[in-house]
């Protein structure tokens, strides 16, 4: 069967070489002239690749490919971007969104068939690795994890092919981008593996009554620091505001310092920079209620509701990195102590997190 192909680009004359060049090649290609009529395509079709021009009107091909990326039908699609821009920080801008590959204009048949044939190799890698994983473990690889991937790879690739052409300047720009592509890659990692590990205690009866041994004695010094580490990642170590009781509670430090650093990076992530995030912790009963509320982006009752892993709300709305597994992770941690965990949110306005914690009395016993 033939590998199908679409091609995107307002300018008929471009898609007439195109065709020719590919159906050469064996391709079989469908195509259109502009960006709703390709998403359109896209879906009903679901192509092995996708070629589309940057510059088009009403809708560009930035614009295309976030849509292609946020249906679940077709984020797995290789993205080639077609553009007559040659700037290496033209292509960093494609690459950071999600773009497989580039083609300048003009281009010749060999630079072309060679990155037809190499995304679609490597999603036939791709394709058979993630059956794999589908196979060991509960869920599908999300595209969160090949977006920083595909930007690592793309910018290697400029360097490699423009490196006698590119300023230093602009090497340390690019260097400096595939560093934060890969922290990015490796803090999603470091999530997946935190998250299925704290899957496997529930079913380790022996490591769960071992856990639920710990207390901590100043959850104030542990909270502040922890969040404060969090927020000077994000230069908003200024926006936190603290009110804290110290309790003795049944729970340990380091699973305290991972809720607090999810609760953080998420109010961080969703609210704007110089807003308020309040940090409440409230020792009343024998329970101890923690709270964050931040002034930012908010969540409607539904999607409070569908609140799960590699779920993030509006994506195609707002730039935005994550695979949604911080609040998730927060809910296992608070579940491993027999806490409660509640989420208030008021769209565009605020959100606020509360955990409800065990007190632990001074004879040992939890209230």
């Amino acid at each position: 069967m033939k590998k199908k192909i679409l091609l995107i680009d307002d300018v008929e004359e471009n898609i007439i070489v195109l065709r020719e060049r590919l159906e050469k090649e064996g391709y079989e290609i469908i195509s259109a002239t502009d960006g709703k009529t390709g998403i359109a395509l896209a879906n009903r079709d679901i192509p092995e690749l996708i070629i589309c021009d940057i510059m088009m009107p009403e809708m560009n091909g930035y614009e295309v490919m976030d849509s292609i990326h946020s249906s679940s039908r077709t984020n797995t699609i290789p993205f080639i971007f077609l553009t007559a821009k040659t700037d290496p920080k033209d292509f960093r801008e494609g690459m950071q969104l999600g773009a497989d590959d580039y083609i300048t204009k003009p281009f010749d048949n060999k630079q072309l068939i060679k990155a037809v044939e190499t995304r679609l190799a490597r999603k036939e890698i791709f394709e058979s690795r993630t059956e794999e994983i589908k196979q060991s473990i509960s869920y599908a690889l999300p595209h969160e994890l090949q977006s920083p991937l595909a930007a690592i790879m793309g910018f290697t690739r400029v360097l490699i092919d423009d490196y006698n052409q590119i300023e230093r300047r602009k090497i340390l720009e690019i260097a400096e981008d595939i560093q934060k592509s890969a922290k990015r890659l490796n803090n999603l990692i470091q999530k997946v593996l935190f998250s299925s590990k704290l899957d496997l205690v529930f079913n380790d009866p022996v490591h769960l009554r071992e856990i639920r041994t710990h207390s901590i004695a100043n959850p104030q010094k542990v909270i502040t620091d922890a969040a404060s580490r969090t927020a000077r990642e994000y230069g908003r170590h200024a926006d936190l505001e603290f009110e804290i009781d110290n309790a003795r509670l049944y729970f340990s430090e380091y699973y305290l310092k991972s809720v607090i650093a999810e609760l953080i990076d998420n109010a961080m992530k969703y609210s704007d920079k110089g807003s308020k995030v309040k940090i409440t912790g409230v020792a009343n009963d024998g329970e101890y209620s923690f709270y964050v509320i931040d002034n930012g982006r908010g969540m409607s009752d539904k999607q409070v509701e569908t609140l799960s892993e590699f779920i993030q709300f509006e994506r195609k709305n707002y730039e935005q990195s994550g695979a949604g597994l911080g609040l998730s992770i927060v809910r296992k941690i608070i579940k491993l102590y027999d806490g409660e965990f509640y989420i208030e949110s008021i769209p565009e306005e605020q959100t606020m997190v509360k955990l409800i914690i065990r007190i632990i009395k001074d004879n040992g016993i939890k209230e």
